[in-house]
């Protein structure tokens, strides 16, 4: 099993696929940040799989996520980890709530811009064909030899 990523459009079709190694894979940062300058609004969720079980962020996860959402504001984008368990397929959706420029200025540019991770459970959704698909690569490591 390798690890796939995906870049997901707000209509829910996939954008670009990159292809890793067991534990870790990149998002197409170059191909994401062209897309979002012409097309502003176009990236809603970056998709990844994780090794078994592990269905949280990485702190690679966190760090990447937070580093997009502050790049596309006020755009939002997601990130969803999407696993095999003992019980079933994983696919959890993660993204930041970030603080808006206006609110930070009225409390006087106090510290950062408040930033709170959020998440919500997938799992029990009808899977998307994106969905199949990068579970489908995430298991054919023999596509990458």
């Amino acid at each position: 099993m390798i690890e796939i990523a995906m870049v997901i459009s707000k209509d829910g079709f996939p954008l670009a696929t990159a292809f890793g190694s067991p534990g870790l894979v990149v998002f197409p940062q170059e191909y994401m940040w062209e897309t979002h300058k012409r097309f502003p609004g176009l990236l809603q969720v970056m998709a990844h799989t994780h090794p078994f079980g592990l269905t949280e962020l990485s702190e690679e996860d966190r760090t990447t996520l937070k580093a997009w959402t502050f790049a596309i504001y006020p755009y939002a984008i997601a990130m969803d980890v999407i696993c095999k368990t003992l019980t079933g397929i994983s696919h959890k959706r993660y993204w930041y709530d970030i603080e808006s420029r206006e609110d930070w200025i009225a409390r006087g540019k106090q510290g950062e811009r408040q930033m709170m991770l959020k998440q919500t459970d997938l799992s029990g959704i009808s899977m998307t064909t994106w969905v199949h698909e990068i579970l489908r690569l995430s298991e054919n490591v023999e596509l990458m030899q």
